[in-house]
């Protein structure tokens, strides 16, 4: 109904229910990862947007502290650049397959999880003090 009414050719239609799950993606990390771990996963722009438009705010806006406060932490937050790659792991002998991933995936969840406070040395000592399948090469 939506894209006859808009009058939306195929692809831009896909673009926007892709721009919709998205929208609705980070909507839902604000509300359960906290503002911080969203803007670093989907762009503090899409979050902006997301809270606004799928959180409801454009229907039925209601000025809150909380809105405002949601909304001013997005506006001043500059995510960091997460400090490791997979050269650093190839340098701790870790073979590059499908665990170097699971591994770095692992690694970002305990940095964001430490609000971003973890140092690539912090986060390489803690991968040594652990047990990784794919360590030799």
């Amino acid at each position: 109904a939506l894209k006859k009414r808009l009058v939306l050719s195929n692809a831009e239609y896909d673009e926007l229910c892709g721009l919709s799950s998205c929208h609705r993606k980070a909507f839902a990390a604000i509300r359960k990862k906290g503002v911080k771990v969203a803007a670093f996963t989907y762009g503090v722009p899409l979050c902006l947007a997301a809270f606004c438009l799928g959180g409801g705010l454009a229907r039925d806006f209601k000025p809150s502290k909380e809105n405002t406060k949601v909304i001013n932490e997005l506006r001043r937050f500059t995510p960091p650049s997460f400090p490791l790659t997979g050269k650093d792991l190839l340098a701790l002998g870790i073979k590059p397959d499908k665990n170097m991933g699971v591994l770095l995936s692992k690694l970002k969840e305990k940095w964001l999880k430490s609000d971003f406070s973890l140092s690539k040395r912090e986060l390489l000592v803690s991968l040594k003090k652990t047990s990784y399948p794919n360590k030799g090469r």
